[in-house]
């Protein structure tokens, strides 16, 4: 009868989110998840120069990758290759079905991955999101350096990937650290370049 009260349950699901201890094991994975995923998946990097450099990274180990920011020129590709966008382009992204959408690390403000949510919401159900971190992630570098230490210890080989809450809730507490500092955000092309551009020097 009162069945209109219930929240209504978001039409995607958000998976585990997974560390791996160097950047190249986080590319080998997402090869892996594109190769096994039942529909295309779409990429997603919060900075150009990572989307590039992903691009590149995935074209060597020979999956093509259509990087499709809004004034990016790039020579004519595969009309099959998978999209990668910039995490403010997903709202344009439209898809006759579900899809995998796998994030490569975590924007230095949480507000932007919120918006991936929101953005999520309106595509097919079923759609699945997965964040893979990488110890290289500039946010990592910055707030966790202890955590490299912390996983060594935990006999990993360079190619094993990590779920652990400790990672998540790191990342999410750097983030409110951020998010304290940055009045007016300055948009970057790098962590780097977007740290110089919106953090007091020594930060």
């Amino acid at each position: 009868m009162f069945g209109w009260l219930r929240a209504k349950k978001p039409s995607f699901q958000v998976e585990r989110e997974l560390t791996f201890l160097t950047e190249q094991a986080r590319v080998q994975a997402i090869v892996r998840f594109c190769r096994e995923a039942p529909h295309p998946p779409v990429l997603l990097s919060p900075f150009r120069r990572h989307a590039e450099q992903l691009q590149e990274a995935l074209r060597q180990r020979g999956l093509m990758v259509s990087f499709q920011a809004p004034g990016y020129r790039a020579a004519a590709q595969d009309p099959d290759a998978l999209p990668l966008l910039l995490l403010g382009d997903l709202p344009r992204l439209s898809s006759p079905g579900p899809r995998l959408v796998l994030q490569i690390e975590r924007h230095p403000l949480r507000a932007h991955d919120d918006a991936v949510l929101q953005a999520l919401a309106a595509l097919p159900a079923g759609t699945r999101l997965r964040v893979l971190h990488s110890l290289d992630d500039g946010l990592l570098k910055l707030f966790s350096p202890n955590i490299r230490g912390v996983v060594e210890r935990l006999g990993m080989a360079p190619d094993d990937e990590l779920e652990h809450p400790m990672i998540a809730s790191s990342i999410a507490r750097a983030q409110e650290r951020l998010a304290t500092q940055v009045r007016t955000e300055i948009p970057g092309e790098s962590f780097l370049d977007w740290r110089q551009k919106n953090l007091p020097s020594g930060v």
